[in-house]
């Protein structure tokens, strides 16, 4: 078969499962994908039942009834067919078919809270409870005991370290890197779950000391347009990304950007959006700022404790940077440029365009060169050139952030 694209070479998940195993897995394999943003192109059903291999038989009533015939408890069926035991139990058939609940579950036995909460700590997923205990998963679900999920399979170390627990352990630390330091998992906790910043809020900082927010603020540079054609200049506080830099040019040349496809908008355009992308999903804007999951107020640096108006709004622009770098991401990954034949435009090697391997052809070149070679480190009988180098940056001092914008994402694996 001959494909216009390039196909992906498979991805190996599970091995050695049966049947049942290898249903259930895609099922879970494709949420997986699903939440992470995948779309999803093929709409067959997955799961027990259906799924790539088929469904091996359509589990009503009337089959249900006919296969429980050979048994005598819920625990048989189970074993005997995951499948049809779980539709018997959704619709409740299994009293009128006369099977009896295991010893170990006698009726109403996963209405109790305390039971689902030992019974599900006894696994590693929800999926894997699903599977081996699908009544316990059905009476968390029905009695909307939920929180059992969150207890049991969020991150021990989370789960361990309550807001009072840490609120009292950060007492003791005069600064995060201190709590850090003295107490790892009490301080991983209150960063996962938002309340390291609200613990060291009023804590008295030494001067240039050097948080996430300031390290956000060095993404911040001027862009300065020069032209003949402008007698007044002026100063613009509007926020933008690199993006945006091409389609104002565009509209100031008098060029209409309408039949090409561009991420960035106008700079100077009443319809330009000032929510400013990071690639590690973290973004700024003119009123806020989010780093690592932490508001700030983007003119004072104070971190904000949004009420639940203004974290609707703020979810939405997080919703917006996701999709905006998920777009981005597909057409650097997949090369969908190779789709894109605009008029006037020409066909670049993108080697020559790599800015992840510089060191590289710098060497490369050097060597060419041999003794030619007129860089500072030839000039200089080789000598290191680090030392020489001083700075007054406050940050310079101060410990490596939690978070780090300036980072190569997808780097190309040419070397040239």
């Amino acid at each position: 078969i001959e494909h216009s694209v390039e196909m992906p070479s498979p991805i190996v998940k599970y091995e050695n499962l049966d049947a049942i195993d290898s249903l259930a897995k895609e099922e879970e394999v494709l949420n997986e994908y699903i939440s992470n943003g995948w779309n999803v192109i093929n709409q067959g059903k997955v799961g027990v039942g259906s799924g790539s291999l088929g469904g091996f038989k359509k589990w009503n009533k009337d089959a249900c009834r006919e296969f429980c015939k050979s048994f005598k408890t819920i625990l048989e069926v189970r074993n005997a067919n995951w499948t049809c035991c779980k539709e018997c139990a959704k619709n409740g058939w299994f009293k009128e078919f006369g099977i009896s609940p295991s010893q170990e579950t006698p009726i109403g036995f996963w209405n109790d809270y305390n039971n689902c909460l030992n019974e599900a700590s006894k696994y590693s997923s929800i999926s894997d409870l699903q599977f081996h205990r699908y009544g316990c998963y059905l009476g968390i679900i029905r009695n909307g005991w939920r929180n059992i999920f969150d207890e049991i399979y969020f991150n021990d170390t989370i789960r361990r370290w309550t807001y009072s627990a840490c609120k009292e352990e950060a007492k003791k630390y005069s600064s995060k890197v201190e709590m850090k330091k003295g107490n790892q998992s009490a301080y991983v906790a209150s960063v996962k779950r938002g309340w390291i910043d609200e613990f060291f809020a009023n804590q008295k900082l030494p001067n240039g000391y050097w948080n996430d927010f300031d390290n956000a603020q060095l993404q911040r540079v001027p862009f300065m347009i020069n032209s003949q054609s402008f007698t007044h200049g002026h100063v613009d506080h509007t926020y933008g990304g690199e993006i945006d830099v091409l389609p104002t040019l565009m509209h100031l040349m008098g060029i209409s950007s309408k039949k090409y496809i561009q991420f960035g908008t106008d700079l100077f355009s009443k319809q330009h959006d000032q929510v400013v992308a990071f690639r590690n999903q973290d973004w700024v804007s003119p009123k806020y700022t989010c780093i690592g999951g932490t508001i700030y107020d983007s003119k004072t640096g104070k971190v904000i404790k949004p009420n639940a108006k203004l974290k609707k709004k703020l979810d939405a622009m997080q919703h917006q940077v996701n999709t905006e770098l998920s777009l981005s991401d597909t057409l650097n990954s997949q090369n969908l440029l190779r789709f894109y034949h605009p008029k006037g435009f020409k066909a670049v090697n993108p080697a020559d365009y790599n800015y992840s391997n510089e060191l590289k052809r710098e060497e490369k070149i050097e060597n060419q060169l041999g003794d030619k070679s007129t860089s500072v480190f030839d000039t200089d009988g080789h000598k290191d050139t680090q030392k020489t180098y001083k700075t007054d940056a406050p940050e310079a001092n101060e410990p490596r952030s939690d978070t780090n914008k300036i980072q190569i994402t997808n780097p190309d694996s040419n070397n040239q």
